[in-house]
């Protein structure tokens, strides 16, 4: 059922623009927070 999930949040996007471009803005805050937590690990190391 879990596999159904993605399908079904994919076809919503299609529909709505709006959805698409909340899923890539959540997309880019996860990579800058990624990117923020990588940098502070490293500069802690």
């Amino acid at each position: 059922m879990a596999a159904n999930l993605p399908g079904q949040k994919m076809n919503q996007a299609e529909q709505d623009p709006d959805d698409t471009f909340s899923d890539l803005l959540k997309i880019i805050t996860f990579i800058a927070i990624t990117l923020i937590a990588l940098g502070s690990w490293y500069l802690c190391v």
